[in-house]
């Protein structure tokens, strides 16, 4: 099922309808669609529930998604039935204060709908106002809460619209009414009228819900492409199981690997063995995308400082290793290598930043293990011996807006939260970068004064230009191609 958007109504006399529906439909499907409108053209339809003439529709092409939209009068058959119940759940069942308002319902089978409901004056109606709701139907209710900002913003926009105009026909009608004695023992009669009758716009009110809900769907569609090529993001925490990637350290053993399964490190881990300077350290490198080593007696804790890392970075930007030698910065940005093995000279102290695991009372290698000699089984055991666990931080770092974020969410931020943070820091970075990529297609980076004035629009310092740099060549390959053809259609235009 794709995404649905309808306008529906409480008909005084046939009751909750759907006046206006847009979908995305392929090329093969506009004769279909055709066919189905002309056999919907027989049902009955009074004033209220009109729209655009039941036996035509709206069409819009979207070449980047090479994909039409298409607006009716009513939903096709297949879709009628369920769409219906949508619209009475919409206008009845379901509630928001004043019922005026964003609010979303639905389940599995029949799907998942945010509906803004509003009301709008008609001096001829019972109540002096009529009641509606836009209505915005997809199968996956993650992605429908996750696009409720931008959803909830443009009904909203569109709803003040519609009141506004309805509010001058009001007035005029209002006006031009003459009161007579018998108006106080004698009630109007009920007219019905439509929509576009109400807010004064026959001719224009719907190709403009069409362009709206079209432009609403295509944004809908174009995150869920989005989500889908970068690789799903934590939205909550989730008891990840630390492994051993690519290459398994010499001393680990397989009863080991299988308790470090249940092991999971968190921020707050990781800030209570890190004292300030080196917790600052370890963001700045990863975060730019130097080499962070993770170099320890244990196995199960280096690889398990590894995959904590990992999640900080976006799923493209992430190439971890564990080896019994010294891997090359080009080859992974996250290194796992036991205590024995030393960095060479020839690697640039400014590329890589060491994160040395001791064990207590000793000036290297070692680690934490638990008195048998395995890893901990549970978190309350890990957090135990990592209370005796010495970490030194050799390198050096510069102040960056995401590093301090990092730092915080380590430091400051609740446990629970803490997922949600991330995860939210990795989408806004991600935009971040997607911006950086299409401006270094229309500008040269060797104009400081653009590049100064770029940062600025973004609330950046000179320091961050390192972070986006390396989050930009992370994007994923679609990505890059889509915004570098939205780019060349920019300045060509």
């Amino acid at each position: 099922m794709n995404a649905v958007l309808c306008l529906t109504t409480f008909c005084e006399k046939h009751g909750p309808r759907v006046v206006f529906c847009t979908q995305s439909v392929e090329s093969d499907e506009l004769s279909a669609l055709h066919l189905a409108i002309q056999d919907a053209a027989l049902a009955q339809a009074c004033a209220s529930c009109a729209s655009i003439p039941p036996d035509a529709f709206l069409v819009s092409y979207d070449e980047a998604a090479q994909v039409y939209y298409a607006s009716t009068a009513s939903p096709q058959q297949a879709d009628y039935k369920w769409l219906q119940e949508i619209a009475l759940r919409s206008l009845t069942h379901e509630q928001c204060p004043g019922m005026d308002g964003p609010i979303v319902f639905g389940d599995p089978v029949m799907g998942y709908a945010l509906a803004h409901m509003f009301k709008i004056s008609d001096a001829k109606a019972r109540g002096g106002c009529r009641l509606y709701s836009l209505v915005l139907v997809v199968p996956d209710e993650v992605h429908l809460v996750a696009c409720w900002d931008v959803v909830t913003q443009h009904f909203a926009a569109i709803v003040c619209g519609l009141k506004a105009k309805s509010k001058l026909v009001y007035n005029l009608e209002g006006a031009s009414r003459q009161l007579g004695p018998r108006f106080a023992r004698q009630r109007m009669a009920v007219v019905q009228r439509s929509l576009a009758e109400l807010v004064g716009g026959m001719d224009s009110l719907f190709p403009f819900l069409h362009a709206q809900h079209a432009w609403i769907i295509q944004s809908f569609g174009r995150r869920l492409f989005q989500r889908r090529i970068e690789g799903a993001l934590p939205v909550a925490p989730a008891p990840a199981s630390p492994s051993l990637s690519q290459a398994s350290l010499s001393s680990t053993s397989s009863s080991d690997t299988e308790r470090s399964a249940s092991i999971s490190l968190e921020l707050a881990d990781l800030a209570a063995l890190v004292d300030v300077e080196g917790l600052a350290c370890v963001f700045f490198h990863l975060i730019i995308g130097n080499q962070v080593v993770v170099r320890g007696g244990s196995p199960w804790l280096v690889s398990a400082v590894l995959d904590l890392l990992a999640t900080l970075l976006p799923p493209a930007c992430v190439s971890s290793l564990s080896s019994d030698t010294y891997a090359d910065t080009w080859r992974c940005n996250l290194l796992g290598i036991p205590s024995r093995v030393r960095i060479p000279k020839h690697v640039d102290a400014s590329a890589f930043v060491l994160v040395d695991m001791l064990a207590p009372g000793r000036t290297g290698g070692g680690g934490a293990r638990s008195r048998s000699g395995a890893p901990p089984a549970n978190t309350a055991e890990l957090r135990t011996l990592l209370a005796g666990q010495r970490v030194c931080i050799v390198g050096s770092y510069r102040e960056t807006t995401l590093g301090a974020k990092l730092f915080f969410a380590a430091t400051t931020l609740d446990r629970a939260l803490v997922a949600d943070y991330v995860h939210a820091l990795k989408i806004e970075w991600h935009n971040k970068a997607k911006a950086f990529f299409k401006f270094a297609k229309l500008h040269t980076l060797n104009d400081d004064a653009k590049v100064k004035a770029f940062l600025t629009a973004l609330h950046l310092s000179d320091s961050d230009l390192l972070v986006l740099r390396f989050w930009t060549a992370g994007l994923a390959r679609p990505l890059r191609a889509a915004a570098a053809s939205s780019t060349a259609a920019t300045a060509s235009s």
